[in-house]
Formats: C-alpha cells, structure tokens, sequence
C-alpha cells in the first residue's frame, strides 16, 4: 500500500491517508521496541535526556528540511512558543511519563493501556471541544476496546501498579495534547510541520533543565555500555 501510495504521488488523495496511516503504525510500534531496548538492555533509563535527544534531532531536522525547501516554516518566534504552550505542556508530560511507564511495562501490555486513549479523546471531545456527542456504534466501540484494555491489565501477571498509574497519566496527557492540538489546528490554521516545530522548541530547554537537574547527564556518561 505504502509503495503504490509512493508510486501514485504524494498529491493523490486516493492513497494520502491510507499511506499515512501504515507509516504511523510502523513508526509507532518501532518506537516502542526502540525505547524499551533503550530503556532496558541498555540500562538508559533516563527519559528528560533521551526527550533532549529527541527534540534537538526534531528541531535540526526541520531545520535542514526548511533550509532544503522542502517545508516551509516560519521563524520560531518566543510569541509564537508562548501561544502554543498548553499543547507543548502535555506534550512533555506525555512523552516523559510514557518513558517512565515504559520501563515498568513489558511492550504489549504498554500498547494495550495506549489504547485507552480514544476514550479520553472522545470525552475531551464532548467537554473541552464543545463538539457533538459521537453516534452510539462510534461510543459503543471505543468502550469496548477499553473494557479489554481493563481486562487485559486485570490479567498481567507481572503487574506494577507505579507503571500502570504513570501509564494513565501519559494517556490522559496525551489526549489532552492531541485535543488542544486539534483546536489550535482549526483554530489558527497550523499545519503539521508548524505544530511540531513549536513543540520541539518549547519543550527543549525544559527538559535539558530538568535533565540537568536530576543528574541524567552524568549518569550517562558513566553508564558501563560506554566502555
């Protein structure tokens, strides 16, 4: 799918959506195995300084991609940063909070609590969006899918409630970005390439401070993986 999107063009409504939804997935899931590897077989449990990491990845990236012409951006400007500061909150505290739980979850029991967070989006949707409420077959299916979420965790025999609790934290945070998102994208007309350039700056130097703070720097550099 993905290769006859590639082949059709980027500007082929036909196959747009369906080849952006397989490359979220794939990226999504290898994600996962990449941090929990991160995290664990190496021992690199420090989520505010692989977030620093990400972040400076993210902003080079877009940097480069703007100086080729292949985005156009504008300049981030502090304005700009301080108007969008409630979707790059909860982004932060998504992105740390799903490291920390992470490290306490095993992969497929962390991808069933992310499945959670339809409900959350729907319910945001209702009360923080002021939109609709969404038709019965739509309400009934993503409750379903929570009771197994639910049942799912009932059954984890390795179960570690301190994961479990920031799991919940990182999904209620996630929707709350992805809610807030969603209004300043119809509100201010932000496309994708913008909203992640103002995420990425605002939430560098928050996490190289904390980064800093708690010492995960130092500690990586002793890390024995080093040597």
């Amino acid at each position: 799918m993905v290769w006859r999107a590639l082949s059709a063009g980027v500007d082929d409504p036909r196959w747009r959506e369906p080849a952006a939804a397989v490359f979220y997935g794939v990226t999504s899931t290898a994600l996962a195995f990449i941090n929990k590897a991160v995290l664990s077989s190496y021992d690199f449990n420090l989520p505010f300084l692989i977030m620093t990491l990400q972040m400076v990845l993210t902003v080079s990236s877009l940097w480069v991609l703007t100086r080729w012409g292949v985005v156009s951006l504008p300049p981030y400007t502090l304005a700009a940063g301080w108007s969008f500061k409630w979707p790059s909150l909860f982004c932060a505290m998504h992105g740390v909070l799903s490291l920390y739980a992470l490290s306490g979850l095993n992969i497929p029991m962390y991808g069933t609590l992310k499945r959670c967070t339809p409900l959350v989006n729907l319910l945001l949707s209702v009360v923080l969006l002021k939109k609709g409420v969404p038709s019965c077959l739509l309400t009934s299916s993503i409750l379903l899918i929570t009771a197994g979420c639910i049942i799912a965790a009932v059954g984890d025999l390795a179960y570690d409630a301190y994961a479990y609790t920031l799991g919940m934290m990182s999904v209620l945070a996630q929707g709350l970005y992805q809610s807030l998102v969603q209004y300043h994208a119809e509100q201010q007309k932000m496309s994708s390439s913008r909203i992640l350039q103002l995420n990425s700056y605002n939430t560098l130097w928050p996490m190289v401070f904390f980064s800093v703070v708690v010492g995960e720097p130092r500690q990586a550099l002793n890390s024995p993986h080093w040597r």
